[in-house]
């Protein structure tokens, strides 16, 4: 199970690490870096990417610490029609290069001031 997950990992990681690498080399560009709107969706497409492996790093620091019995849940007011108005926007760039539209519903009922771990709700 370990050898699984393990190797789910490493590519999770190799995907947006590969397109990190591969934006950065037309960022090389000249033709792009006249380009203004299409080199600052790149750099966003980096951000995103680079938020995705930390994402992914975290997610197997917790595990560690599962195993370890050292997690912990930090709960906060969190304001969840806006996390996931947040979270949408993550990937807005990338959806609009794949001509996807990223639409967001939420019950107007939730209260404005949960209690959860915000980062480790944001990761699921």
């Amino acid at each position: 199970m370990r050898e699984d997950f393990t190797s789910m990992m490493v590519h999770e990681l190799r995907s947006p690490l590969t397109g990190i690498r591969s934006i950065a080399n037309l960022l090389k560009e000249d033709k792009i870096k006249n380009e203004q709107k299409k080199y600052q969706e790149f750099i966003e497409l980096i951000v995103s990417n680079s938020a995705s492996m930390l994402d992914l790093v975290n997610d197997l620091l917790d595990v560690a610490k599962l195993e370890s019995g050292k997690f912990q849940v930090m709960k906060k007011p969190t304001d969840i029609p806006g996390l996931v108005q947040m979270k949408a926007a993550a990937f807005k760039s990338q959806a609009d290069e794949t001509h996807i539209t990223i639409d967001t519903k939420t019950s107007a009922d939730i209260p404005k001031d949960v209690l959860v771990d915000e980062n480790k709700l944001g990761r699921l």
